[in-house]
C-alpha cells in the first residue's frame, strides 16, 4: 500500500498528507517538550522518530569505524535534510570541529537553522537551489552544473549518504568533481549507493528487482520519475571515482538492500580518499 501511495500521489500532496496527519501529535510534543532533543516534528520527517535516531546512530558508527571520522574533522554534509546526520555529529565533533550542511530542500534547511545552530554555532546549513524531480522540481541549477558554494581544500571529510542514490550519472560525476575539490588532501569521502554487476552480489532480491526499468546504462524503480531511486553500474561509479582522483578505500561495503524491498535498508558504501594529483 505504501509503495503505490509513493508511486500515484505525487510528492507536494504526500508532504502535506504527512502533516496534516502528524498534525494532533506535533501539537501535544510541542506542548509536552518531545522536541527537545533536537527531533523535528513528525510531520516533516521522511523517517518515522525511531528510524530517525537509529539511521544517524548507525551511520555515525559506519563514519568511525569505516571511514576513520575524528572529532576535530571539518565535515560538509552533501544533503542533509532534517539533519538526522548533524543532530548525532553535534555530540561528537569537539570545540575543533565544524559542520556544513547543504540540502535542495528548503523546510529541512530552515528547520535545522532555527533548531540545531543555535545550540552548536559551528554547524551551519544552507539551501541550494539543484534541480532534482523528486525534491526540487523547480530547481534553477542543474545538478551536472552546480558548484558546491565552499572553498577549495575547506574540509577533512565529506558525507553523501542516500543522494548518489537519487542521481544520475552524468550529475554524480560533477558533485565528485566537486567533493575533490572542497576536500584537502588525504581528505575522505563516505559516500552510498546503489550498486549493479558487483562482483561479490548475485543480480537477484526483492531490493535489485524493483529496479526494473533501464535509464541508460543504470536501472530506475519508476521511469516517470528516475530520481526516486536509481542504482548504478559498478564499473561506472568506479570509473568516475578514478577520473577525479578519489582513491577508493577496498572493499566496497556492500549493503543488504538487494535482499529487502525496503530501499530504506543498508545501502554499498564507498569510502574514498581525495590524492594529491
Amino acid at each position: 500500500m505504501r509503495d503505490m501511495f509513493r508511486k500515484y500521489v505525487p510528492r507536494p500532496m504526500r508532504v502535506r498528507i504527512r502533516r496534516l496527519y502528524y498534525l494532533p501529535r506535533d501539537f501535544v510534543d510541542q506542548l509536552t517538550g518531545a522536541h527537545s532533543d533536537l527531533m523535528p516534528p513528525r510531520g516533516m520527517m521522511h523517517l518515522g522518530r525511531d528510524d530517525f535516531k537509529e539511521q544517524g546512530e548507525k551511520y555515525l558508527e559506519q563514519f568511525i569505524d569505516i571511514g576513520g571520522l575524528a572529532r576535530s574533522d571539518r565535515v560538509l554534509d552533501v544533503g542533509c535534510g532534517f539533519g538526522h546526520m548533524a543532530v548525532v555529529l553535534a555530540r561528537f565533533l569537539d570545540e575543533h570541529g565544524s559542520y556544513e550542511g547543504f540540502d535542495v530542500a528548503e523546510p529541512g534547511i530552515k528547520w535545522c537553522h532555527g533548531n540545531i545552530t543555535p545550540r552548536f554555532p559551528n554547524f551551519r546549513f544552507r539551501r541550494v537551489d539543484v534541480y532534482n524531480r523528486e525534491y526540487n522540481p523547480k530547481g534553477s541549477v542543474p545538478p551536472a552544473k552546480f558548484v558546491f558554494p565552499y572553498d577549495d581544500n575547506s574540509f577533512d571529510y565529506v558525507i553523501v549518504t542516500s543522494v548518489f542514490t537519487h542521481m544520475r550519472l552524468v550529475d554524480i560525476d560533477n558533485y565528485l568533481s566537486e567533493i575533490r575539490r572542497v576536500l584537502r588532501v588525504d581528505g575522505r569521502c563516505f559516500s552510498t549507493v546503489f550498486l549493479t554487476g558487483t562482483p561479490v552480489a548475485a543480480e537477484t532480491g526483492p531490493g535489485l528487482e524493483r529496479f526494473r526499468y533501464d535509464l541508460d546504462q543504470s536501472r530506475t524503480i519508476d521511469p516517470r520519475s528516475p530520481e526516486k531511486a536509481l542504482a548504478h553500474p559498478e564499473t561506472d561509479i568506479r570509473a568516475s571515482f578514478g577520473a577525479h582522483s578519489l582513491h577508493i578505500t577496498e572493499p566496497i561495503h556492500y549493503g543488504a538492500w538487494r535482499e529487502h524491498a525496503d530501499l530504506r535498508g543498508s545501502q554499498d558504501v564507498i569510502l574514498s580518499s581525495r590524492a594529491e594529483a
